[in-house]
C-alpha cells in the first residue's frame, strides 16, 4: 500500500513481490498509481502475460497518451480492466478501450477517449460517479444509479435507470 508514481517519460520499476492484500488474483486492492506523460509503472510481480489487473479497487490515474501500468514483459496490465470500485481517471490524450462496469469513480479528463471496444461494447454505472469532460464512446450506457456528469460527449445509446441521474455540464 502506498504511492507508486511515474513522472513524465520515466519507468518506475517495482521488482519486490505485490502483497496480496495489494494484489491477488486479477484485483488491484489498495494503492495509488499515478503515471505522467508517457511515464510507466512496471509491476514484474503481477506476472508476464498482460491484462492482469480486472478489478480496481485502488487509485489509477494515466495523465498522457503514452502513460501505463505494466508487467514484468512491458505488455499492458490493464488491458482487461472491466470493473471499478475505486478511482480509474484517464486525462491529457490518455485512451481507454474496454467494457466496463463503474461501482466507485471514473474520470475521463479532457482530450481522452474511453472506448468500450467492439459494438457490443458496454459501460455500466452501478453505483458512484462518472466524470466526462472528453469523450464516453461505448456501445450502450447503462447509469443504473448515482451520477454521470461532466461537460464531454457522450456517443452511445443512453439509459438513466431510477436510481440514475445525468448532470451535464460543471
Amino acid at each position: 500500500t502506498g504511492t507508486c508514481q511515474a513522472n513524465a517519460g520515466s519507468t518506475l520499476l517495482v521488482t519486490s513481490p505485490v502483497s496480496g492484500s495489494t494484489f491477488s488474483g486479477t484485483t488491484l486492492h489498495t494503492g495509488t498509481y499515478n503515471a505522467f506523460s508517457g511515464g510507466t509503472i512496471q509491476m514484474n510481480s503481477l506476472g508476464a502475460t498482460g491484462g492482469e489487473i480486472h478489478s480496481n479497487n485502488g487509485t489509477i490515474l494515466l495523465d498522457g497518451p503514452a502513460s501505463n501500468i505494466v508487467d514484468a514483459a512491458g505488455l499492458d496490465a490493464l488491458s482487461a480492466l472491466s470493473d471499478n470500485s475505486g478511482s480509474f481517471t484517464i486525462k491529457d490524450g490518455r485512451n481507454s478501450l474496454s467494457p466496463f462496469t463503474n461501482e466507485g469513480t471514473l474520470t475521463i479528463g479532457s482530450l481522452s477517449t474511453f472506448i468500450t471496444g467492439s459494438a457490443s461494447g458496454s459501460y455500466t454505472q452501478n453505483s458512484g460517479t462518472t466524470r466526462v469532460d472528453g469523450t464516453l464512446d461505448p456501445w450502450t450506457i447503462d447509469i443504473v444509479h448515482d451520477l454521470m456528469l461532466g461537460s464531454g460527449l457522450i456517443d452511445g445509446a443512453l439509459t438513466i435507470e431510477l436510481g440514475g441521474v445525468l448532470a451535464p455540464g460543471d
